[in-house]
C-alpha cells in the first residue's frame, strides 16, 4: 500500500475515533440531564452544570 493511502487511512481512523468520543460525551450529557429533570432539579442549575441551553433542555422534556 502506498504511503499516501496509509496516511489517509490513519487520518480517517483518528477522525472517526474523535467523532465517536464527542458523540459519547454528548449522549452522556443528555442522559444525565434527563436524570436531573426527573429529580426536578431547576433548569438554571442544569444549564450551569451541563453547559446546555434552556432551549436544549426544554426540547428533552417534550
Amino acid at each position: 500500500m502506498c504511503v499516501v493511502l496509509q496516511e489517509a487511512i490513519e487520518r480517517g481512523r483518528k477522525q472517526g475515533i474523535e467523532c465517536g468520543k464527542k458523540q459519547g460525551r454528548s449522549d452522556t450529557i443528555l442522559e444525565i440531564t434527563r436524570g436531573m429533570l426527573q429529580k426536578n432539579i431547576p433548569i438554571e442549575d442544569i444549564c450551569e452544570l451541563t453547559g446546555l441551553t434552556k432551549e436544549q433542555i426544554r426540547a428533552l422534556v417534550k
